[in-house]
């Protein structure tokens, strides 16, 4: 299939390469055409040109906009981040976890609970 298809393209190139060398009055039918074409051509050539350096201005400036924006200005005002000791996980005195439990308040606990309880407290310290 690919072969076919590289053929056509050769026949039909060459068929068109002829047609376009066929000279009348001292020119090719080329050379015509692209007398004809000209003032299309260079008008093309032009609003393609336009178009692109438009494009590119704008990208630069949304790149240049997008990355000075990256950055706090020197003129903001200086603030720092702060955490409050009392807000800090490791330092809260309001979490039940912080609360140290009296062993009169688990007399309602099993025994053997309670040991298993002592070796865990144990283990942590």
């Amino acid at each position: 299939m690919f072969i076919f298809g590289f053929i056509r393209f050769a026949v039909y190139f060459s068929i068109s390469f002829f047609i376009l060398m066929i000279p009348i009055k001292n020119q090719t039918l080329f050379d015509y055409m692209r007398d004809m074409t000209s003032d299309v051509r260079h008008g093309l050539m032009q609003g393609t040109e336009k178009a692109s350096k438009t494009t590119l201005k704008y990208a630069k400036d949304f790149g240049t906009k997008l990355f000075t924006n990256s950055r706090p200005s020197d003129s903001a005002p200086k603030t720092r981040d702060r955490v409050k000791s009392t807000q800090s996980s490791t330092q809260r005195k309001n979490s039940p976890s912080s609360k140290i439990i009296k062993k009169e308040e688990l007399e309602h606990i099993a025994e053997d609970d309670m040991q298993q309880l002592d070796r865990f407290l144990q283990a942590e310290e």
